[in-house]
């Protein structure tokens, strides 16, 4: 069993002789500046101390503090109050003086300020009053940048400043005597007028006057040092007096020193130790007869010390006590995700460590939190009480799940280890340890799951295919996040082989439902991120970030000018006519239904409105709608409608192709791809104006011209060593039809 082991002297030393090391030695308490009143008590058996009393030094270079060095009779119990002087402050305007006495400097408007004066250093017996002082070493007068002899602290009789000769001071200021302050000095009528000061008193030296209004516009003086009775002032222009010490009745040996302390005060105590001194029970200690054994009991023991000094003896008593070393508390072990954090609980109170033994503090409680663990890690519990360590620390360790390093290969939930980090990664994973998704948001997304639906094939929305791989998160009110879509090369292959223009990740959108089925406010997202596998550091594995409104269901697919996946309607046909196509669908109900806006492409990508229909509103009946084209085309034509709530919401159609291949066209253009040339063969239903435009893949006009069309066969040559290689488009505008015709340009 450890136990707990004091020094009795330690706890002895002030009911018997604090600080003693030896049998027949002479023991000294020393006390320092503290700007307080300090105590101390007489020992049993003391009947006499030496005490060794200096005073503080004037303020800068100030008057040195006074000493007395005396014998005094002393009772045992008896407290004494000691004050030790401060040293006066720095030469400044209104610079205090010194703790205990010294005399404030005076008020300065220019550059030459006097410093405070020294504090005195003394003794006082049965109260804390002046009168009850017994012993007093006086401080410095504070000191002038000009006029600087000051006056030192100590001796019956402060010290007196010295004349420098200058002109404007009638008298200097002179030390406290054993009856009255020292006086402050005067000035000349010609210069350094000032109004004088209260004078120095009992225990209070001068303070300094000031601003002189004819003394360098300004000036003022240093305070002067405390003391039995205080220094006087340096008016405005000079020094300080220094304070003068004192001894009373009992004192005896009595030595008086002017001019001898710089900086702080200082005061000792001198006694004698005893010359006899024995412990009982001693059989739990190093040694019965001097003052501090070590004790090492085994219970809690009361221990008696008598001691013996020139025939007084004294007993007092000191308990140890002994207290039970604690057993260390235990906390079950965890597992938990790559960079999440542990929350141990211990059996009870516990102080945590990191190391088995020795180490830093890092927690007291019954619970502790880890930082977020990127391994493994052991912590180490101890039993926290009064001082006391325990035989042992307890480990508990945390083990930290492996980092995810692949996605998931089949539908799953987030049901594994998912790492929550607000405003960094948090990743979702299935039960296997592989990534459903990642999402990056500054809330808190303990809350929220995903899932994913991975398809052997990929899937089409009516009619356009989209990534066999379909993830969802919930719920979707959780703010806007980023969030990470992946897939592997091979899903990314089976899109290509359904969607032939899809060359590159890049080409990626998003589309957004509300509903895992893909229904649902659907909204394009273009991605923000396209990431390969050095990025997902999962190898195979791309991805895409978006930056989401909110959480719900997401398609990867080919991004068609940036629109969303088709939604449902009831039927929807582009039929080719002789002079244009019939663009006609049908709804089966209809909500707060605006209106329809129809687009056309001719390559799948750009699309351009060509007309609107007004909607039903809402009504729960079937209604037809038809918008006719004037489009004189051979070849796949592809169109989009768009549906128009009153509130703005928009739902999209699926594509719709309409196979115009092989109609006979009114115009033609040959040879297609051209060069250099090329011509444009319109057939004219009859005689008239025709316009003709070029416009490029943008839709940028590059050309107008017009030309008369006889009824019948009309040719138009079109010249080309001037347009870049590209893909543009031939509209021809007459007899109110519309024919656009593409035209490849290879130079």
């Amino acid at each position: 069993m450890k136990v707990f082991t004091r020094r009795l002297y330690q706890l002895l030393g002030l009911a018997m002789f604090a600080g003693t090391t030896g049998i027949d030695a002479q023991t000294t308490a020393t006390f320092n500046f503290t700007g307080s009143v300090q105590t101390w008590t007489v020992p049993p058996c003391v009947t006499s101390i030496s005490v060794d009393v200096r005073g503080a030094r004037g303020g800068g270079n100030g008057g040195l503090g006074g000493r007395v060095t005396c014998s005094y009779a002393v009772t045992p119990g008896d407290v004494l109050n000691i004050y030790v002087g401060g040293q006066g402050g720095p030469q400044a305007s209104n610079s205090p003086g010194g703790y205990n006495g010294g005399g404030n400097a005076g008020p300065c408007n220019v550059q030459y300020p006097g410093s405070g004066g020294g504090g005195a250093s003394d003794i006082r017996l049965n109260g804390t009053a002046l009168a009850n002082r017994i012993v007093v070493a006086g401080g410095g007068g504070g000191s002038h940048p000009i006029n600087n002899n000051p006056g030192a602290g100590g001796g019956l009789t402060g010290g007196n400043v010295t004349s420098t000769g200058n002109g404007c001071i009638s008298t200097y200021a002179t030390g406290g005597t054993q009856s009255a302050g020292g006086l402050s000095a005067t000035a000349t009528s010609a210069c350094c007028s000032f109004v004088a000061t209260a004078p120095a008193a009992l225990g209070v030296g001068a303070n300094g006057a000031g601003p002189s209004p004819n003394c360098n516009n300004g000036d003022g003086g240093a305070g002067g040092g405390g003391g039995y009775y205080g220094g006087g002032s340096g008016g405005t222009y000079s020094a300080g007096g220094g304070g003068s010490s004192y001894t009373g009745s009992g004192a005896t040996a009595v030595v008086h020193t002017q001019g001898f302390n710089s900086g702080n005060g200082l005061l000792t105590i001198t006694y004698s130790s005893p010359s006899a001194v024995v412990w009982s029970p001693s059989s739990t200690l190093s040694s019965s007869t001097i003052l501090n054994p070590i004790a090492s009991p085994t219970s809690t023991t009361t221990y008696t010390v008598t001691t013996t000094l020139n025939g007084c003896s004294n007993s007092s008593t000191t308990t140890v006590t002994v207290n039970t070393p604690p057993v260390s508390p235990t906390a079950a072990s965890q597992s938990i995700c790559y960079g999440a954090n542990a929350q141990l609980v211990a059996s009870a109170n516990a102080d945590w460590y990191t190391q088995p033994v020795g180490g830093t503090l890092i927690g007291t409680a019954t619970s502790f939190t880890t930082p977020a663990l990127l391994a493994t890690t052991t912590y180490y519990i101890e039993g926290a009480s009064n001082g006391c360590p325990p035989a042992s620390r307890n480990p508990v360790t945390v083990n930290v799940n492996a980092p995810p390093n692949s996605i998931s290969a089949a539908t799953a939930l987030s049901t594994g280890c998912n790492i929550y980090s607000p405003s960094s990664w948090s990743y979702f994973v299935e039960a296997n340890n592989s990534i459903v998704t990642s999402v990056w948001s500054a809330n808190n997304l303990n809350a929220v799951s995903a899932d994913v639906s991975v398809l052997s094939s990929v899937p089409y929305q009516n009619g356009v295919p989209y990534m066999p791989r379909v993830v969802s998160i919930s719920p979707g009110s959780q703010g806007a996040a980023t969030v990470r879509l992946y897939f592997t090369w091979a899903e990314f292959q089976m899109l290509q082989a359904a969607e032939p223009q899809l060359t590159n990740i890049t080409q990626l959108g998003v589309t957004k439902f509300d509903n895992p089925n893909l229904t649902g406010n659907p909204m394009f997202i273009s991605p923000s991120a396209y990431l390969t596998p050095a990025q997902t550091n999962i190898p195979n594995v791309y991805a895409v970030e978006v930056l989401t409104p909110s959480f719900s269901t997401f398609t990867l697919h080919f991004n068609h000018g940036n629109t969303i996946l088709p939604v449902e309607f009831t039927s929807q046909t582009a039929v080719c006519e002789n002079s244009g196509v019939s663009v006609e669908w049908s709804t089966a109900s209809e909500s707060q239904c605006s209106h329809y806006e129809v687009f056309r492409s001719f390559d799948g990508f750009s699309y351009e409105k060509i007309g609107s229909v007004v909607g039903a509103g809402t009504t729960s009946m079937p209604n037809d709608y038809r918008l006719f084209d004037p489009i004189d085309w051979s070849g796949p034509i592809y169109y989009r409608i768009d549906q128009f709530d009153y509130n703005g919401d928009v739902k999209r159609s699926p594509l719709i192709v309409a196979d115009c291949k092989g109609r006979k066209l009114r115009a033609q253009i040959v040879p297609n791809p051209a060069n250099s040339s090329s011509t444009l063969v319109y057939d004219a239903s009859k005689s008239g104006i025709a316009n003709l435009y070029i416009l490029d893949s943008r839709g940028n006009l590059i050309k107008q011209s017009s030309y008369y069309f006889e009824e019948g066969a009309n040719t138009v040559n079109l010249l080309w060593d001037m347009i870049e290689s590209g893909l543009y488009t031939i509209r021809v505008e007459f007899d109110g039809e519309q024919q656009n015709l593409k035209q490849s340009i290879i130079h």
